[in-house]
């Protein structure tokens, strides 16, 4: 994904639209897919939250999830004029929804119960 042989991650969750499907190989994505989650842990809190993060906004990810389990909390992230912008943040009964998946909406802890 990104730079081939230079940027490698792989995030826990990938959205590619049918617009953009043709970046999906059999083996390997080549190009910027529209979504991206990660689930972040202790040990990959710096990783997800700002290096990956940054990474994902230099290529152009669209929208942007950090999903903190340990706060029980999901940010979603979508990128304006070459930059991430807060969308939407929620945890417990609160609703979280997605910027380009339209009608994607969810009580937060639907993901923690």
């Amino acid at each position: 994904m990104f730079e081939e042989n230079i940027n490698r991650v792989q995030p826990d969750l990938i959205f590619i639209s049918q617009e953009n499907s043709e970046i999906a190989a059999d083996d390997w994505i080549r190009g910027t897919p529209d979504l991206l989650v990660e689930i972040v842990s202790k040990s990959t809190f710096h990783i997800d939250t700002v290096e990956k993060k940054q990474l994902y906004e230099k290529f152009g990810v669209k929208e942007y999830w950090i999903v903190l389990p340990e706060y029980d909390t999901i940010e979603i992230y979508f990128l304006k004029d070459g930059y991430f912008k807060l969308f939407s943040n929620a945890s417990g009964s609160q609703v979280i929804e997605s910027r380009i998946l339209a009608g994607l909406h969810f009580q937060a802890d639907f993901l923690f119960s």
